[in-house]
């Protein structure tokens, strides 16, 4: 949707099958940036409609392409940032040297895989065989919360698409990895 200070008009509507979401939006260089899923892009927005930037971020080798959700995005150091779920991948732009480098997975579990579309889908499916308590196979997709530059750092926030209650410990994963979603990365590149 857009707002002329008026009204709404709709710019483009979604009559396909399945999802298709916008997570964040942010002004970059010439840009409006919007953070898509299901193809885990940015797209550039240029006020009558979207064009799809394929490979902006690009998928990390080893991870399925599949339902992946640019999430956040954010400027730091002059750069674009991008965070993509359902692995917590971390991306940079470098906007001088006009190319995408993968920064790091916010979570270090479990080990990563393209045979799955989310960590623990086999996992969790299993706990749903063998118990009442049913949850979605993706409960455990590492999001990239969110992104902010304070100081001369870059903290990033993560989390699980649904926890399970406080009490319950996953057979699956250890309480210590369980606290990995919780947690707030620092990042710090000299010169900022």
């Amino acid at each position: 949707y857009s707002f002329d200070g008026k009204q709404w008009r709709v710019i483009q509507a979604w009559n396909g099958p399945g999802s298709y979401q916008l997570y964040s939006t942010l002004h970059w260089q010439d840009k409006l940036l919007l953070a898509h899923y299901p193809s885990g892009y940015l797209w550039d927005f240029d006020g009558a409609g979207g064009v799809e930037l394929n490979d902006w971020p690009p998928c990390l080798e080893g991870l399925s392409h599949l339902s992946r959700e640019a999430q956040t995005t954010m400027i730091y150091g002059g750069d674009l940032y991008v965070g993509v779920w359902p692995w917590a991948e971390v991306w940079r732009y470098d906007a001088d040297e006009e190319q995408w480098g993968f920064i790091t997975r916010l979570i270090s579990h479990p080990k990563s895989s393209d045979k799955t579309t989310h960590p623990y889908d086999v996992e969790v499916d299993e706990h749903n065989k063998a118990n009442a308590m049913q949850y979605q196979s993706n409960a455990w997709g590492q999001r990239c919360a969110g992104m902010s530059a304070v100081g001369d750092s870059l903290m990033i926030s993560k989390s699980a698409k649904w926890t399970w209650p406080a009490n319950m410990q996953p057979g699956f994963i250890t309480e210590d990895q369980r606290m990995e979603y919780a947690r707030i990365t620092k990042l710090t590149v000299p010169g900022n």
